[in-house]
């Protein structure tokens, strides 16, 4: 089980997730601690190329939707499938800064 669940929804914005995952595997909090759930909202887009890059440095899955579901019914299939105790939302388009999830001490907030 995994302390942190990171969720990245993708629709029609291929081109920023690499940059979102690379900045997600330079954080400073050990890998075993997180998992980064990708849901891909788009079914004509294929994300594979891009997912196979980082699987090797971060614990990433991706959710490919049938049809354009949105970003509340997308978010939704991530929560439902995540043990994880803590949920972070990132877009697609962010870059995470690498010690975000290590300075923020999740216990404080809940």
């Amino acid at each position: 089980m995994y302390e942190i669940t990171v969720a990245v929804c993708v629709y029609k914005q291929k081109h920023w997730l690499h940059r979102c995952l690379r900045s997600l595997t330079s954080q400073t909090l050990e890998k075993s601690r997180y998992e980064v759930v990708v849901v891909n909202d788009d079914p004509v887009e294929d994300l594979d190329d891009i997912i196979d890059i980082f699987k090797e440095h971060i614990n990433i899955r991706v959710i490919n939707n049938k049809k354009n579901l949105g970003l509340p019914a997308s978010l939704n299939r991530i929560l439902k499938s995540s043990i994880s105790k803590y949920f972070v939302r990132v877009d697609c388009d962010d870059y995470v800064a690498t010690k975000t999830q290590d300075q923020a001490d999740f216990t404080a907030y809940f």
